[in-house]
Parts: structure tokens; C-alpha cells; sequence
């Protein structure tokens, strides 16, 4: 209640300064619903006859596809997102009653964790970004109850079988966990379950792969080559050490480290030892392959596992606590705990107003340009809003919705690869953050800038330049940018370039 509670408030915020529109806080939902309806016309990708794998999720963009052209489509991210985030809060539930006696004092006590866990595990951030990772979360606490139910009685259950295999096709990040608990299962000499788990993952995610290549793209989604360190440079083992310094310096990254050192003393525990080993290797894969921040949301199906495995090795102190009668304190603590080790998680409780707002003000109205005043072909780095619900064609500089692009993009040394492509795609207005690019081409026209009217809490970047591309286009585009700043929201500004040459 107290969750359903907390996620009313939010959404009545957004819809408030959204002029009552549902807005996610992160322009990469949008890439998903995009992908969602390729899907359900019969390609894949974001504009049709050119493939393309934006969406980091081989299966989420498919689970939205039966809704994308009923009135519904626009909600089911936010609906499957809070049916998701309250299967977490049971199965957290389920997980603290396992190790707590059933007395008063120890319902009280799983009812405490459970509740902490909705600001432990971002659990309100994560429903509002519109994307998979509650899901994703969901299915890493399942492996985690799957384990701790193999070490109780012996049990391999169905559920956990199927968290193995589904996680991958959710998000590549947990694989994390399934291949060490593939290994942890062979070590209880579960052998059959462990060739039916791997064999299954295998096919799948190996399907998936086949599937991208007959495609003519790359093996993994392009937003994984674009984002993962360990897969973007040319030598692999220097950008594994790279990755995994960066994420030792993210605060949380950190916090995880501390975790698999904290696991270590369950190797002590022959019923625990081989679930502790399961979670250092879990983490160390993270940290090593995956990634930090972001809103908050890389790393949390790691974190949350970390957070259950810990509570169950450390189970024991807190049920002598509860025998000595000093509940109140173990609660304070364990809130205390909470609030350090989660606060950035806390503080996005206040920020996601904030944050919906700027993909309102600035990729809805790039949207709004580029369908209502435009109507044509567009270039952008920033792929979600602007694609979709676009009946014109879509220009992905970044590389997420165009395999060409990124390849360009990787290897390019001038700025000549974006003239050709736009000028390839009949493209005549780009719409781009320019700091984000070592050069612009020197034939493209700066004609305006959009502005953000708050705070930046989710876009890349407080402002957006409008290009033409060719000199030809500039004053169908002037005209069009006047008509357009007439009609943004109060606050948001398009200043226009009048002297174009002083752009820089």
C-alpha cells in the first residue's frame, strides 16, 4: 500500500507538470515502444526495410508489442512495471520469512526488510523509466529464492529453472548470475537441471544471436556494443581492466565490492559456502562486464541480489537480536543501514517528476517537430521519441537504430561520415546534441537551439541544436523552427541563430 501509495503521488506530479501527459524518465523507453511497433508490422527495427537492434532487451520490446496500437500502449510500460515491482516486494517478503523464525517478532522483522527494499532497490525510479528492470530484478531475486531453496531442502524448483533462462533474454547483464549458478548447480550435482538450464539459455540467447546476424547485424544489440566498455575497443582485456575501474569508482560499484567481501565469511558455513561463492562470482562478473548509474538502474538486480544473499548469511544476528528483545534497535539499524548504502536510490524519490519533465520538454517536442512542423526525414543521437509514433524516417547518428552508423561512428576521423549518411538518407535537418560529437560537419547550418525550462535530471544534455544540412533547407526550416517555438511549453525555449556563422 504504502508502494501503490508512493507511485500515485509520483505519477500525479508528472502528469502535473506535463500538462497531464504520461512521460517516462528516460527517452530509451521510447526506444522500445518503437522497436514494439516495427515488431508488430513486421520488422525489426525502427524504420522499416532497415534492421536494427536499439533496444537493449531481446524481449521487452516484444512483450509491448501486442498493446502498441491500442489506446493502451502508452501505459504498458508503467502497468507491467508496478504488477513487476509488486511481485518483488512478495518474493523480498518470501525471502525474509525464509531465514526468520514465524513469530511476531520475526514478521515484523520481513515486513521491515520488505519495506526498506522499496528505496533499497529503487524500486519507484525503476517503474518510472518505462524500461525492463524491475522485471529484470524480479527474475534475479527469483534465482536468488531458487538457490536458497536448493541449500533448505534440496529442491530445484521450476521457477528457478526459468529465472535462469529468462534473465538473459531480458537483460545480457544477468548472465551474471545464471552462468555462476549453472556452476552451482553442478557443484550440488543437480547435473540434469544444470545441462537443462544451460542448454535452454544456450539456445535462446544463441537464437537471438542467430537471428540478429541473419539480419545482417552484429551478434548483440547495438545499444550493448555502443554502451558496454568491455565490447568497444579493440583490445579486449585492457577494456575489461577499464571498465572494472570505473565501476570501482562509481559510489555504488564501490558498495558492491564491499558486499562481495562481506560474503566472503559465509565460505565458512558448509550450508552457506557455496551461495556465498555464488555471489562474489556474481558480482565480480558485474563489475568486470556490466555497468554503474545511469538513473540508478544498471546495477540494481546485482545490488538486490548482494542485499538478500548478505541478509541471509547474516541472518543469525539479527534473529539473536530479535530473541534478546531489542528489535527496535536491529529495525533502526537496518533502516540507518539502508538509508547510506541506498541513497541515491532515496533521492530519486524526489527527482522523478523532475526528470520525466525533461524528456516532456525536450525529446516530446523534438517529436513534436519532427511530425507536426517538419514532416520528414530527421537526424538525431537521442533515437526513442522522436522515432516513435514517426511515420518518416529516423537518422540514429549514435548507431543505436542504424548499424551503419555506429560502424562509421567507431571508426570515423572526420565528421564526413554524417554528411554522407544524411545526404544518403535525404535527411536535411539534424537534431543533435553538439558537445557530444568531436566535430560537426562544416556544411551543416546551426539554425536554432532548444532549451531546457528546468532542471536537467535524465537528458544527456540541457540543450538541443537544429542543423540544416543543406544550405537549401534553411529557410523552410527557419520557418518552420519560428512556428514551433510559438507553440512549446511555458518555460522551454528555441532561441533561433539568426547569424548562423557565430556557432561554434
Amino acid at each position: 500500500m504504502i508502494f501503490l501509495l508512493l507511485c500515485g503521488a509520483e505519477l500525479s506530479l508528472l502528469l502535473i507538470l506535463n500538462s497531464g501527459m504520461l512521460v517516462y524518465t528516460l527517452d530509451d523507453a521510447y526506444i522500445h515502444l518503437s522497436m514494439a511497433e516495427g515488431i508488430a508490422r513486421g520488422y525489426y527495427g525502427v524504420n522499416p526495410g532497415e534492421p536494427a537492434a536499439a533496444s537493449s532487451s531481446p524481449l521487452w520490446p516484444v512483450l509491448l508489442a501486442p498493446f502498441i496500437f491500442t489506446p493502451l500502449a502508452f501505459w504498458m510500460p508503467l502497468v507491467l512495471n508496478l504488477l513487476f515491482a509488486l511481485a518483488v516486494l512478495l518474493l523480498v517478503r518470501s525471502i525474509a520469512m525464509s531465514f526468520f523464525p514465524s513469530t511476531a517478532g520475526g514478521i515484523r522483522a520481513a515486513n521491515l526488510i520488505t519495506l526498506a527494499s522499496i528505496f533499497a532497490f529503487n524500486l519507484i525510479g525503476l517503474v518510472f523509466t518505462g524500461m525492463e528492470h524491475v522485471l529484470q530484478l524480479w527474475l534475479a531475486l527469483a534465482v536468488v529464492r531458487g538457490l536458497m531453496r536448493l541449500d533448505d531442502d534440496g529442491a530445484v524448483p521450476f521457477f528457478f529453472i526459468g529465472a535462469l533462462v529468462a534473465g538473459p533474454l531480458i537483460r545480457y547483464e544477468n548472465l551474471a548470475l545464471t552462468v555462476p549458478a549453472l556452476i552451482y548447480l553442478m557443484a550440488r550435482r543437480r547435473f540434469s537441471h544444470a545441462l537443462i538450464a544451460a542448454s535452454i539459455t544456450a539456445a535462446l540467447t544463441g537464437g537471438f544471436t542467430l537471428f540478429l546476424l541473419s539480419q545482417g547485424l552484429a551478434p548483440l544489440p547495438a545499444s550493448v556494443l555502443a554502451k558496454a566498455t568491455p565490447f568497444s575497443g579493440d583490445d579486449f582485456l585492457r577494456s575489461l581492466l577499464l571498465n572494472l575501474v570505473r565501476n570501482l569508482q562509481n559510489r555504488q560499484g564501490a558498495l558492491l565490492s564491499l558486499a562481495a567481501v562481506l560474503c566472503l565469511p559465509g565460505v565458512r558455513s558448509q550450508k552457506n559456502r557455496a551461495l556465498a561463492f555464488w555471489a562474489v562470482s556474481a558480482i565480480g562478473l558485474h563489475l568486470l562486464f556490466g555497468r554503474c548509474g545511469w538513473l540508478d538502474r544498471y546495477e540494481i538486480y546485482i545490488w538486490a541480489a548482494a542485499i538478500m544473499v548478505l541478509l541471509r548469511l547474516h541472518a543469525g544476528v539479527m534473529i539473536r537480536g530479535l530473541e534478546s528483545r531489542s528489535f527496535a534497535f536491529a529495525a533502526f539499524m537496518f533502516s540507518m543501514l539502508t538509508l547510506c548504502t541506498a541513497a541515491p536510490y532515496v533521492q530519486n524519490i524526489a527527482t522523478i517528476p523532475l526528470a520525466s519533465n525533461n524528456i516532456y520538454q525536450q525529446h516530446y517536442q523534438m517529436h513534436r517537430f519532427a511530425t507536426r512542423f517538419h514532416k520528414g526525414p530527421v537526424a538525431v543521437n537521442d533515437l526513442g521519441w522522436v522515432s516513435f509514433r514517426n511515420e518518416a524516417y529516423v537518422l540514429d547518428l549514435w548507431g543505436l537504430g542504424s548499424a551503419e552508423a555506429l560502424a562509421l561512428n567507431r571508426r570515423a576521423e572526420s565528421a564526413s561520415w554524417m554528411e554522407q549518411l544524411t545526404r544518403s538518407r535525404g535527411v536535411r535537418v539534424a537534431m543533435i546534441y553538439a558537445d557530444l560529437f568531436d566535430q560537426i560537419p562544416p556544411s551543416w547550418i546551426a539554425m536554432a537551439q532548444l532549451n531546457l525550462g528546468r532542471k536537467r535530471i535524465s537528458a544527456a544534455a540541457p540543450a538541443v541544436t537544429f542543423f540544416a544540412t543543406d544550405r537549401k533547407a534553411v529557410a523552410g526550416l527557419k520557418t518552420e523552427l519560428r512556428t514551433f517555438s510559438r507553440t512549446l511549453p511555458p518555460g522551454v525555449s528555441c532561441v533561433l541563430f539568426y547569424n548562423t556563422n557565430s556557432f561554434k
